[in-house]
């Protein structure tokens, strides 16, 4: 499609939908930095976006107020939500750079998808974000992109993940150069590269390898943190050609890959999304049952068993479970892919 380079008719009471990794709260972190804090900020995981944004659409329709400008960054969306944001009659625009998602943007005027770009870096050159942010942008977006360029934009990474969604978008905001680190930030950033070092190798001990058809292995694991970290250290470490991390507590997985099997392209027939490299997708238990995942238990999920619940579903679906994945994965070798 084309569109012009940059906005000039931002709207200063619009509401943005924005994923929820680095690069999802990076977009949040400009809209509202950089251009006004009385901007609104819905962070959103593949699973649910959808429903955050239909329901959103039909509580401003219902309403009756004027229909402020939306922008979804960083997110793919369903056919369905597509044509209702297609229908709605405020602004919108839509600022992604998943390859899963060029279809959108193919057939929607109001959608940009660039792959040599992140979520963070498109805000920030399309929404004339003052140029104070512009360091934070290319920092997000040399994580986001495995460019690494920059040596600091894996412990900025490392900080959100410590910090968690909310902290870290609040710590932005309050800082006028959000990617230079503070004592505190040093602090945290120690402990945890202490933490990363021993959850690697506690979650070594259990990683499952699969064979693919030509010698090489794929690994499956449970882990429910540092998974870009865990998933370049396991596929090193093992030699294994991608790697599937499996959060039973969080209900999603988070799939890595040296780039001879296209994951992104695995989440997105899963109902989730990604690169080439990385994706990930999350299930519930309708999800399970629909696609023969052996995760029953998951219907019966509640905040207060998160643990016990982990625990079970490893000791009773492991094997299953370990095998539904692997076959998934192999299916999606380069070349077999149909």
């Amino acid at each position: 499609m084309q569109i012009a380079d940059q906005l000039t008719d931002v709207e200063t009471n619009g509401i943005m939908f924005t994923h929820t990794d680095l690069d999802g709260v990076g977009c949040g972190v400009l809209y509202k930095s950089g251009i006004t804090t009385s901007n609104q900020v819905y962070f959103c995981n593949y699973g649910d976006v959808d429903d955050v944004i239909q329901n959103k659409i039909k509580y401003l329709r219902a309403t009756g107020v004027e229909r402020p400008q939306i922008i979804i960054s960083d997110l793919g969306i369903s056919e369905e939500t597509a044509k209702m944001v297609d229908s709605y009659e405020g602004e919108r625009l839509m600022l992604d750079h998943h390859k899963t998602n060029e279809w959108i943007a193919e057939k929607y005027e109001w959608a940009v998808v660039d792959t040599e770009r992140s979520g963070t870096l498109l805000v920030y050159d399309f929404m004339a974000i003052p140029d104070d942010y512009e360091a934070f942008a290319k920092m997000v977006d040399d994580y986001d992109r495995w460019v690494h360029a920059y040596s600091d934009s894996k412990r900025l990474n490392r900080l959100f993940f410590a910090m968690g969604i909310n902290r870290f978008f609040n710590r932005c905001l309050n800082l006028p150069f959000p990617e230079r680190f503070t004592e505190v930030d040093e602090m945290i950033l120690e402990l945890e590269s202490d933490r990363l070092e021993r959850y690697i190798d506690h979650v070594s001990k259990y990683v499952r390898r699969f064979p693919l058809s030509d010698s090489r292995d794929i690994g499956i694991v449970y882990a429910d943190s540092f998974q870009s970290e865990l998933g370049h250290a396991l596929m090193e470490d093992f030699n294994l050609e991608a790697v599937a991390m499996i959060n039973p507590n969080a209900k999603s997985v988070s799939f890595r890959s040296k780039g001879t099997i296209d994951v992104g392209e695995i989440a997105k027939e899963l109902g989730g999304g990604g690169h080439h490299n990385a994706s990930g997708v999350s299930f519930d238990y309708d999800f399970a049952k629909e696609k023969n995942f052996p995760l029953k238990m998951l219907s019966d999920f509640t905040e207060n068993s998160k643990n016990v619940l982990g625990v079970e579903f490893e000791e009773s679906h492991e094997r299953t479970e370990n095998k539904i994945i692997a076959d998934m994965l192999s299916d999606r070798q380069e070349g077999n892919v149909t």
